[in-house]
């Protein structure tokens, strides 16, 4: 269990401002795109932060 191994652990939440209307407009596709590119930059963030 994580916990038990004491490794670290980071958790964000967050709302991707307008995410409903590209969608809307644009497909789901596009909206999970949008998403990964979000992921990406957070990953890139922190692999380059303390936090890693």
């Amino acid at each position: 269990m994580l916990l038990e191994e004491e490794a670290p652990m980071l958790v964000i939440i967050l709302d991707i401002d307008h995410l409903k209307i590209s969608n809307d407009s644009y497909g789901y596709i596009k909206g999970d795109n949008y998403i990964q590119k979000v992921a990406n930059v957070i990953q890139t963030v922190i692999s380059c932060s303390k936090f890693s």
